[in-house]
């Protein structure tokens, strides 16, 4: 008996929630006074939908390639499960109907869930004119209720006053869960393109698992407020879990006038936040800060910006920084991203900041990035990377594997006084002068007095980091890459296995003590040849003859020769030899005659050289057995360091 009173209740449910759903259709050749339940009897305004309330898995469809002026109200007697939504979309052709909201707000979901809005045109009257957001959610209910399942995808937003698409709450934690916003075209709009915010409190956050994807967020200018940011592209806040990805931003923020944002795409006041696989470009601002491409500002944690590319920004490419009275700003990361010829007005490429003294910052990790920077006239803060000089009390900085390019004596580094920061494994090149590091007051020219001046580009006693061209493919390249994703950039990739970026990283993971990524910047596997590279893409050329894992050379393009391995480069000659197998510990190096070659150096795999012998053409001896087991690189380098040969070797003890 209990079997068929489940049954029962099951199939009650299904058919209270699927089978008496409705669907209502709009077209231009229908009439208002009909029932609008079928394509014969539609509606031909939007008007009677103010009279419905809407129930679960109900449908609302606009014909498409139609124009209908008027808006969309919805409030909680409209569907309100988000278990079986309630969609609004466009039938008939292909094309999107379109929603011509003149002065109001195109659609306006007030404290519903179980929404679904997709395939529609949504214009105001013009940023100018208009006083609203295009489509807003919102949401005040007491007692810290998530309302769930919220999907926008394929809609233009345009023309509105205030943001094109608006997630909000204002009601302690209340706020929504799983929120996903999907091939969205928002442009032209007053505030904001995209925006997602909450009640702010020190504990717990409104919103959880927001993803948006594949959006674009443009021209979007801001006004003269000085007490508000105006004119972001993207901009999430009061949020736990959240995935930012392959979203461009651009021409934001050009009359924004307040002192901090705005910008392409950014977060904060959020928890695990993913920014990845997007490009920013031209943002703008109308005074002293910002404009940037990408930030994790106030009160973020855990969160990574990486595999994203940005360029010609009037603030810094890449922002982490804190402001006064935000909860405590921590863990966050800047990885395997592209800077190019940001900080036109504003900022380093990548900068850290810290506003106000009543909240901190620490653990701010900054690695295999790559940065490529020219001189602004309007930007004498400008820098490859930079530390803001507002309040100290900036902890543990880690600036890791970079690639640093800057021309016309744009510092590398700026590190001011009462502040500091670790950097380990970077290459730094100017192509027509002298580096330039600027730490603690102090300019270095050169990085031998670099690291005897601070505890810098050393590990373990011994020297990392480099100076001199890193051999990139088209270093400068600031192009547009969209709809085309960052990793499809025709550029900064590693052009030669001589680049001292191959081979020539520290292992990042082992000093932050957490998981560093396992892709670069295009997606391939890291390491890629058992030892981590400098900057944001991995060498790929057909390196051969790895000896990791296998203790007789393994595979690559390797012959067994006498007892021992010979290894071969990409030109087919004999690079080294090892007699009789790497067991031993002592190596007998074959090497060739590279007129250019003068050292062949045994370093760990963080860079630290262990070994250092002068090079020799015929077979050149070197005695490991003092090392312990595992995982080292031989070099053949060259007089100023090139590097001519770069691989791994294994010892087994």
């Amino acid at each position: 008996m209990r079997i068929h009173i489940a049954c029962f209740i099951a199939l009650l449910t299904y058919f209270s929630t699927t089978a008496f759903s409705t669907t209502y259709y709009v077209s231009i050749t229908g009439n208002d006074t009909q029932s609008g339940t079928s394509p014969s009897t539609a509606w031909r305004t939007l008007r009677p939908t103010m009279n419905v309330d809407f129930q679960a898995g109900d449908s609302l469809l606009l014909y498409g390639g139609e124009t209908f002026t008027g808006r969309i109200y919805l409030d909680d007697k409209d569907a309100n499960n988000p278990n079986d939504p309630l969609v609004i979309s466009t039938y008939g052709i292909q094309q999107r109907a379109i929603i011509l909201a003149e002065d109001s707000y195109g659609i306006y979901v007030y404290n519903s869930q179980g929404i679904r809005l997709e395939n529609l045109v949504i214009k105001g009257s013009g940023m100018n004119k208009n006083t609203k957001a295009g489509v807003e959610f919102f949401l005040d209910v007491p007692g810290d209720v998530k309302y769930k399942n919220i999907v926008l995808k394929n809609l233009e937003v345009s023309d509105f006053g205030q943001a094109g698409v608006r997630v909000g709450a204002w009601q302690g934690n209340s706020g929504y869960d799983n929120v996903l916003l999907e091939d969205l075209d928002v442009h032209d709009n007053l505030y904001d393109g995209i925006q997602v915010y909450g009640f702010f409190s020190q504990l717990g956050y409104p919103h959880k698992n927001v993803t948006i994807r594949r959006c674009k967020a443009y021209n979007h200018p801001g006004f003269a407020d000085p007490k508000s940011i105006r004119g972001n592209g993207i901009v999430l806040s009061n949020t736990d879990g959240a995935v930012i990805e392959y979203c461009v931003a651009y021409n934001n923020g050009r009359d924004n006038v307040h002192c901090g944002g705005p910008g392409g795409i950014w977060a904060y006041d959020a928890n695990k936040v993913v920014i990845q696989y997007c490009e920013s470009y031209r943002n703008a601002t109308n005074s002293s800060c910002d404009g940037l491409g990408f930030d994790l500002d106030g009160g973020a944690t855990n969160s990574v910006i990486q595999y994203c590319y940005s360029h010609d920004n009037a603030g810094g490419g890449y922002l982490l920084g804190q402001y006064d009275g935000a909860r405590p700003w921590a863990n966050n990361t800047c990885r395997y991203n592209i800077s190019v010829n940001d900080g036109r007005t504003n900022a380093a490429a990548i900068t850290v900041f810290k506003g106000g003294t009543t909240t901190t910052i620490r653990d701010v990790f900054i690695y295999n990035n790559t940065i490529y920077t020219t001189p602004s006239a309007l930007n004498t803060e400008l820098a490859g990377i930079g530390i803001t000089k507002w309040n100290a009390g900036i902890e543990n900085v880690r600036i890791y594997n970079n690639v640093i390019i800057t021309t016309g004596g744009v510092p590398h580094i700026r590190v001011p006084v009462d502040y500091q920061a670790h950097l380990l494994g970077n290459i730094y090149w100017s192509p027509s002068s002298e580096i330039a590091i600027e730490y603690q007051g102090t300019t270095y020219r050169d990085l031998q007095s670099f690291r005897l001046g601070t505890t810098n580009e050393r590990l373990d006693g011994k020297p990392t980091g480099w100076a001199g061209d890193p051999l990139l493919t088209q270093p400068g390249f600031a192009g547009v890459l969209w709809p085309a994703a960052p990793e499809t950039i025709p550029a900064y990739a590693i052009a030669s296995s001589r680049s001292r970026a191959f081979n020539g990283g520290i292992d990042v993971a082992k000093l932050i003590g957490s998981s560093a990524g396992t892709k670069d910047l295009a997606g391939n596997d890291i390491p890629a040849y058992g030892v981590y590279d400098v900057g944001a893409l991995e060498f790929m050329g057909d390196t051969t003859g790895s000896w990791m894992g296998d203790t007789t050379g393994g595979g690559g393009d390797t012959t067994d020769n006498g007892g021992g391995t010979s290894v071969y480069d990409r030109d087919g000659r004999v690079i080294a030899g090892v007699y009789p197998n790497p067991s031993s510990g002592v190596f007998v190096l074959t090497t060739p005659d590279f007129s250019s070659a003068q050292t062949i150096s045994l370093t760990s795999l963080v860079g630290v050289e262990l070994l250092a012998l002068p090079y020799t053409a015929g077979r050149v001896s070197i005695d490991a057995r003092t090392l312990q087991g595992g995982m080292y690189l031989v070099r053949v380098l060259e007089h100023d360091g090139g590097v001519l040969a770069s691989y791994p070797i294994v010892i087994i003890r």
